[in-house]
Parts: structure tokens; C-alpha cells; sequence
């Protein structure tokens, strides 16, 4: 199929003339959009010399998800307040149990503990839990997971720990206005992605 702008079928996912036998490109309603991908989601490598212009990619990366694929915008604001309540409280507990406001010796014992909880916590739901199965206590409850675009698997633990330095190294240098365009433009984009999810290349999906 190859339709011209402005003409032709539904948005969804066909077969473009000049692209690879055996594949599907997104289309819009009114242009091509992304690479073209083989019917079962990964990219077939660069498209022969004749393709249409811009349809090469790397052999191996998997191409634009399908709209229906990614998770939306209130699943993961919401799945990121339960992730932050998930060592929140934790930390709370704890303080309040080995130390709470009584002395200044019990507030700083029960500070610590309670710190340490939360890092605890933290490095199991943010860290680990999402680099091994792609979510977060957040996420597995909204029904959402984190993918590697390179190999539509849960991101691993070295990419998982490249994330975080990513999206806190921006946070710190740019005194917080990186964290708001972080999780505010994926409300704005087709794609969804955080800054950082472009610079990492990941991408989150809804859980089948």
C-alpha cells in the first residue's frame, strides 16, 4: 500500500511499498510515521537501496510502538505517587518506632533508621524490581512496564542504573527544572517518553 498525504486508509499499520517483504509501518492517516517493523514488533534492519527515504534504522532496534502499546499519561502519574509512598512510608514507620520526636538522641537514631529504610525500599522498587521485570510496585499495579526499545525486554540492571543517573544528574544541574519537563512532556507527545527515556532509549508500556 502506499498512499498518498492527506489520502488513503485509517490510521493503523500496513505494508509500504519499497519496504522490506514481510513488514508494517505505522501510518498516521496522513503520512508514514517511524520504521518499518516485522509483523511481530522488531525491526528488520536497514530497507534495501530503492526503500523509501528515512525507513533504514540499526538491526535489532525495535521500532516505534504501536499508539495502543503505551501506557497513558495518568497510569504513570499515578504509578510514580505510589512508587514515592512505597519507601515514604516505610521511612515514617521506621522513624517513628526506633526514634520519633522524644530527644534529640531519639530523632536522630530514628532518622537514620529510618533513612536507611527508605534506601532499602528504594533500591528494591526503583532500582532492581524494574531493571529484572520491568516494574515497579507502582507499575505492576497500574498495569505498566518499562521495555528496552533496543530489545523489548525489561531494561536490565546496567541501563536501569544509567536511567537513574541520568534523570538525577539532570535533576541536581538544572536545580529541578529538568524534573519538570522529565514528567511533563510525556503528556504532550505522541510517544509519551520522558527526556530521559529518549536519552536511554526505553520506553513505557502498558502490561499485556
Amino acid at each position: 500500500m502506499q498512499p498518498g498525504p492527506g489520502q488513503g486508509p485509517a490510521p493503523g499499520w500496513y505494508h509500504g511499498d519499497g519496504d522490506p517483504p514481510g513488514t508494517e509501518r505505522y501510518w498516521n492517516g496522513g503520512a508514514w510515521m517511524g520504521e518499518p517493523r516485522l509483523i511481530g514488533g522488531v525491526n528488520p534492519g536497514p530497507t534495501p537501496p530503492g526503500g523509501p527515504p528515512g525507513a533504514s534504522a540499526k538491526p535489532g532496534q525495535v521500532s516505534q510502538w504501536r499508539p495502543e502499546e503505551l501506557a497513558g499519561y495518568g497510569q504513570r502519574f499515578v504509578a510514580a505517587w505510589i512508587d514515592i509512598a512505597a519507601w515514604a512510608i516505610p521511612m515514617f514507620v521506621a522513624f517513628q518506632l526506633t526514634g520519633g520526636f522524644d530527644s534529640e538522641e531519639d530523632f536522630g537514631r530514628g532518622a537514620g533508621i529510618g533513612i536507611l529504610a527508605a534506601v532499602l525500599v528504594w533500591l528494591a522498587n526503583g532500582w532492581l524490581a524494574p531493571a529484572v521485570t520491568g516494574q515497579s510496585l507502582g507499575k505492576a499495579l497500574l498495569g505498566t512496564r518499562l521495555v528496552n526499545d533496543r530489545t523489548g525486554r525489561p531494561p536490565g540492571l546496567g541501563w536501569m542504573a544509567l536511567r537513574i543517573v541520568v534523570s538525577w544528574g539532570g535533576w541536581v544541574a538544572s536545580c529541578y527544572v529538568y524534573f519538570l519537563a522529565d514528567y511533563l512532556i510525556p503528556a504532550f507527545t505522541d510517544d509519551r517518553k520522558r527526556v530521559t527515556d529518549r536519552v536511554v532509549k526505553m520506553s513505557v508500556l502498558r502490561a499485556r
